[in-house]
């Protein structure tokens, strides 16, 4: 599977075409820019392109106008920088775009695509989606507690009934046992 980068959204979450919208790492693969600058490796967009039977963006929906998008190499720079960089411009990502929930360059930051969005620094975007997370992680792990409590009882009233079956047998043994020696 492809190398990627995304500390905010979780990956269990995406498709494998979603994902492929984040892919920074790759770089054996084509990758194929879209008019809404997301990327996506070929393969990837052509199968999901085949399976909807629609040229539309994985992540927005936007309708390609093209066949074939244009390819994009990924630089130097973005191969040997531990930060994830931009496919288009080889610049680091700096932004995030709220209502796309995508990295951004300043390039991309101060394209038409994203003028009228929501954009925050990363740092920003990524410590107010932490918050986000960790509100709604609490209720979760306080629920598998929950289940882990009652998984527990479950399993010694499982014991105890198996110790109360096993000498209810016993008895019954015995009783019957005594029955045939009184005959």
């Amino acid at each position: 599977m492809h190398q990627l980068y995304m500390n905010i959204v979780s990956l269990s979450e995406l498709t494998p075409v979603e994902k492929c919208a984040h892919l920074v790492g790759n770089t054996r693969k084509t990758h194929l820019g879209l008019s809404c600058n997301h990327s996506f490796c070929k393969d990837c967009l052509r199968s999901y392109w085949a399976e909807k039977n629609d040229r539309v963006c994985p992540v927005c929906n936007r309708k390609s106008s093209k066949d074939l998008p244009t390819v994009h190499f990924l630089s130097e720079k973005s191969q040997q920088s531990k930060d994830p960089i931009c496919n288009l411009h080889s610049e680091k990502f700096s932004f995030f775009c709220e209502d796309d929930q995508q990295l951004l360059c300043s390039v991309c930051r101060d394209a038409g695509t994203h003028q009228d969005h929501t954009v925050k620094a990363t740092a920003e975007a990524t410590q107010e989606h932490k918050k986000t997370l960790e509100t709604s992680l609490k209720p979760l792990q306080t629920k598998l507690r929950l289940v882990d409590r009652v998984k527990g009882s479950c399993h010694q009233t499982a014991e105890h009934i198996k110790v109360q079956a096993e000498e209810t047998v016993r008895r019954i043994k015995e009783e019957v046992g005594g029955w045939s020696s009184r005959s």
